[in-house]
């Protein structure tokens, strides 16, 4: 069993917390949590996952939607261990992207090419069936 929080993006976005799934609330508030993990501990500006949200031109009020959908966001997460920064420039979500499956894929990907590139046939292939599973 995995303990600590991780999260899925490559897939249906959801997150768990010692191997409990998390519920994390509308498609839309897992779109705005989606955005939030592939850029886990940088910034992302409010405008950015507004575009996120609506296709084209976000409706009056977009700014408020997203306030609060980092509202319930934080109240799911935060006592999970996950903190939701806000400042002038956006959001930022404050975790370990190595609790995030794509953050973990690439890096994976990266070393198995790291190894192949030196010759490693038995490393290429571990770090590959990881980076899959």
């Amino acid at each position: 069993m995995t303990t600590g929080l991780c999260f899925s993006v490559l897939g249906p976005v959801r997150a768990w917390h010692d191997g409990a799934e998390i519920p994390l609330g509308s498609p839309q508030q897992r779109s705005t949590l989606s955005v939030l993990l592939l850029h886990a501990g940088g910034t992302v500006p409010a405008g950015q996952l507004s575009g996120a949200l609506w296709d084209g031109a976000p409706p009056k009020g977009a700014r408020g939607t997203v306030r609060t959908y980092i509202h319930r966001l934080r109240r799911t997460l935060e006592p999970q261990g996950a903190r939701i920064e806000s400042s002038s420039q956006g959001y930022a979500l404050m975790v370990d992207p190595a609790t995030v499956d794509t953050h973990r894929f690439r890096h994976l990907v990266a070393a198995a090419r790291a190894a192949h590139g030196a010759g490693d046939e038995p490393g290429t292939a571990e770090l590959s069936r990881a980076a899959l599973d």
